[in-house]
């Protein structure tokens, strides 16, 4: 319970250059993304679209938290707003500009990845850093999922050949809750021991989509060393993934299709309501190797 309020814990996830990547899959890269073509996950044409797959070299490890920041936590570093009174539940409602800071492509002072790294102190990463001295941040999109994959190249983090429908949905509810009140780690992790990355909140990445007209607008995953998405141009705010997804009641097709590893969206980084309003995040610190 310590390490869902008053401190954090992380796990080290080797990069795929590693030995022990390496000897484990035979190769240095990892597969992300979904090709689209397995049918009854209620993948649609929109998944098709925006996803596809992509042969990824993380040159860097890293390290990955076991749980997503929880409200005590985001209190502690001196966040404000957001939803959810339980101290050990993830924090919701909180955009990507109130957690690391100002992302307005046209303020000189944004703190716009890939154009800078820097946050603004006065928000809860910024005062993570101040008290650690370490640049903690959200994850990529690819060190999310590579995390989140822990070695599945499949729809999942665990193994579904010959599974049914129901079976799928019966075994994402041992790892996913689904209400909104429930504490981080109550359900089981995955295979490199971290948890709750499906079935609480959105989780930001530091990945920025593509903007078409003042709407988002995803560029597929292809092969790549360390990829950071596109660099925002526009005077707009930028739009950056979120992975995992929030809680899920109904079960069905729409379970599976938004609980997979490839499963990403785009969020305005200013935005209020809507999926903002199930929107947290999950902290990393990547090492230079």
């Amino acid at each position: 319970d310590t390490y869902k309020t008053t401190h954090m814990a992380f796990r080290y996830i080797p990069s795929t250059h590693s030995a022990a990547w390496r000897n484990a899959k035979g190769k240095d890269t990892f597969r992300i993304g979904s090709d689209g073509t397995r049918t009854g996950l209620g993948i649609n044409d929109a998944d098709k679209a925006r996803e596809g797959t992509g042969n990824i070299t993380l040159t860097k490890s890293f390290f990955f938290g076991v749980f997503p920041l929880t409200r005590k936590q985001y209190v502690l570093l001196g966040g404000t707003g957001g939803t959810t009174s339980a101290d050990a539940v993830p924090i919701r409602a909180v955009n990507y500009g109130m957690l690391r800071g100002n992302d307005g492509t046209n303020n000189a002072a944004a703190y716009c990845v890939p154009k800078t790294y820097d946050v603004d102190p006065k928000t809860p990463v910024g005062k993570l850093r101040a008290k650690t001295k370490l640049s903690f941040d959200f994850p990529t999109e690819a060190q999310w999922e590579y995390a989140a994959r822990a070695g599945s190249e499949g729809e999942y983090f665990f193994d579904d050949t010959g599974l049914s429908g129901q079976d799928i949905n019966d075994k994402l509810n041992i790892y996913g809750a689904n209400n909104a009140s429930t504490a981080v780690g109550s359900k089981l992790p995955n295979a490199w021991g971290i948890y709750d990355l499906i079935g609480c909140c959105h989780q930001w990445t530091l990945t920025a989509t593509g903007e078409a007209n003042g709407a988002v607008s995803y560029s597929k995953h292809s092969d790549a060393v360390d990829p950071v998405g596109v660099t925002p141009t526009t005077g707009a705010y930028a739009w950056r993934i979120v992975k995992g997804s929030h809680c899920r009641t109904g079960g069905g097709e729409t379970q599976r299709r938004v609980q997979r590893c490839a499963y990403r969206m785009g969020l305005k980084t200013n935005l209020t309501g809507g999926e903002a309003d199930n929107a947290g995040c999950r902290l990393a610190l990547t090492l230079e190797d």
